[in-house]
């Protein structure tokens, strides 16, 4: 992690959660899961042309969480890391009219918003999902670039929205405004955790902000060894933490740590107390989880919540083995 990086996440600071109870979250947490496809996949139209593209997924992400805009934002648009030397003068022109461009979706003030460059930012409310699709189509193709890959399929949990009714916020935006909160929250704790290359993502599927990590006892020679013995798994030998706003598992906020290869059953705690809180999930995905109801009732939120996360990132590769898990 760069020292400037870290600086800013220390300066940074935790809010208070709970103004309004997480388990009112998750009809909010639809409407803004629907935006963020939309940022996700205008972001992959621009990206994908990359040469680098399987560097940037392994060690960056289509979206991350901008912390100083507090918003969900794609890399800057204008970044051409093709090698390929023999560009004509067309695409340098094309290059210079994107540079620094990034497609958003911001929501701190409660009234979800897209933003892309310095174009009049698109306002969700009482606009249809297929409006809010164009909006972000007509700006990757304002860039020169092909929409080809834009309808490729995102895996969401059903919702009028999808049926072409309209996005009705208003109606929710202390709950939005409290979201805001929860993931610039998540994404202070991750940054902090963060050792190197890796990207915090953010993700509409999920509906998470997720960091992997090298997990205690997995050394880069292990897993090499690992992976020459047949498990080529990627992540193998690694683990995610992350957040997520809610979902079909948990219908609230909740923080989370898995392991990959997963814990087949739940290992030593070796922390020093961070245990009494959070629990132990075995279904759907194998992992620790400290859901938002625990959180907000925690004296001390932001100190309790990190300690979890650390002490169950902290615990031996040895302990586990390839099951299925979240991603």
């Amino acid at each position: 992690m760069a020292a400037q990086d870290l600086e800013q996440a220390l300066a940074r600071q935790w809010q208070t959660l709970g103004a309004v109870s997480p388990v009112r979250l998750l009809a909010a947490g639809h409407y803004l899961r629907y935006a963020l496809q939309w940022v996700e996949r205008g972001a992959r139209c621009c990206l994908e042309m990359e040469a680098d593209s399987v560097e940037r997924e392994e060690h960056s992400a289509y979206v991350v969480w901008d912390s100083e805009l507090a918003g969900m934002f794609s890399p800057p648009l204008g970044e051409d890391k093709r090698q390929d030397k023999r560009q004509d003068k067309r695409q340098d022109k094309r290059q210079d009219k994107r540079q620094d461009k990034r497609l958003g979706l911001r929501f701190d003030d409660g009234i979800p918003r897209l933003l892309f460059g310095e174009n009049e930012p698109f306002v969700l409310d009482n606009h249809t999902d297929a409006e809010a699709r164009q909006w972000v189509r007509e700006c990757v193709e304002s860039l020169s670039v092909s929409a080809t890959s834009f309808n490729d399929p995102v895996l969401l949990p059903p919702h009028p929205l999808a049926e072409g009714a309209r996005y009705k916020v208003a109606e929710h935006r202390a709950d939005i405004s409290e979201l805001s909160l929860w993931f610039g929250n998540a994404a202070l704790l991750l940054e902090r955790l963060r050792s190197g290359r890796e990207a915090v993502c953010c993700s509409s599927a999920g509906f998470d902000l997720s960091l992997r990590h090298r997990r205690q006892g997995m050394t880069q020679e292990k897993e090499k060894a690992s992976k020459k013995g047949g498990n080529n798994r990627s992540g193998s030998g690694s683990g995610v933490v992350g957040f997520c706003g809610g979902d079909s598992v948990y219908p609230q906020p909740y923080f989370y740590v898995v392991a990959d290869p997963a814990w087949v059953s739940e290992p030593e705690w070796a922390g020093e107390g961070a245990r009494s809180f959070g629990m132990f999930h075995r279904q759907d995905f194998s992992g620790f989880v400290v859901l938002g109801e625990q959180v907000v009732a925690l004296a001390e939120q932001e100190s309790m919540v990190a300690m979890f996360l650390r002490e169950a990132m902290e615990i031996p590769a040895s302990e586990t083995r390839e099951v299925f898990q979240k991603s």
